[in-house]
């Protein structure tokens, strides 16, 4: 590609781009517990998880064509979903993506806005945390976890006791053996030098 075209197609893209950034600006970008009458209700930068649903809210100035634009989950960095939505055009564009917290989400989590060719043009943070009622379960379950391991681990140590005491027996059993062995072995050499001595008295 000749130097010039190649010039005049990196322009096209760079203008196309501010084109773009042109049609698109986010007027809001922030978290809420709710929508009415579309408008963001409880605002805030973490939730429990008890909260029925958290909402990912924007307000946009959209002078360009209908368009497919997204919002990404983020949780502790990494990609949990995306969702997709169709911005179409106006001056005040309210929309919104909804998450469901649980509490194997609690952590640090993030929602960005990506327009049409796939760039993050807004982001907020917020967080998860535990409810009452949820930590409580949570320490519940993780005392009978306790308790189920420390049950374990008991069953754990008197089967190895009992596997001790197995081979400690076996070892005494065979060490009682090995003597019996030994003791028929020295009455059998005794029994043969009394007979080669009374051979020899007999010679």
């Amino acid at each position: 590609m000749r130097p010039v075209k190649l010039l005049c197609l990196v322009l096209a893209m760079f203008l196309s781009s501010q084109a773009l950034a042109e049609e698109l600006s986010v007027k809001r970008h922030l978290v809420a517990s709710g929508v009415e009458d579309d408008e963001p209700t409880g605002e805030a930068t973490s939730f429990d998880t008890d909260t029925e649903k958290i909402y990912c809210y924007l307000e946009l100035d959209h002078q360009g064509k209908e368009a497919q634009m997204a919002v990404l989950w983020k949780h502790e960095g990494k990609l949990h979903h995306r969702q997709p939505m169709k911005i179409l055009w106006g001056p005040k564009i309210r929309t919104w993506a909804k998450l469901k917290p649980r509490p194997k989400l609690v952590g640090s989590w993030s929602c960005e806005f990506e327009d049409a060719e796939g760039k993050i043009v807004s982001s907020t943070a917020f967080s998860i945390k535990l409810s009452e009622a949820d930590a409580a379960k949570a320490a519940a379950k993780a005392e009978r976890e306790e308790a189920k391991n420390a049950k374990k681990a008991k069953k754990e140590e008197r089967r190895e006791e009992k596997k001790a005491k197995k081979e400690e027996r076996r070892e005494e059993k065979k060490a009682r053996k090995e003597a019996k062995k030994e003791e028929r072995a020295e009455k059998r050499a005794n029994e043969a030098e009394d007979r080669a001595y009374e051979k020899s008295l007999d010679e």
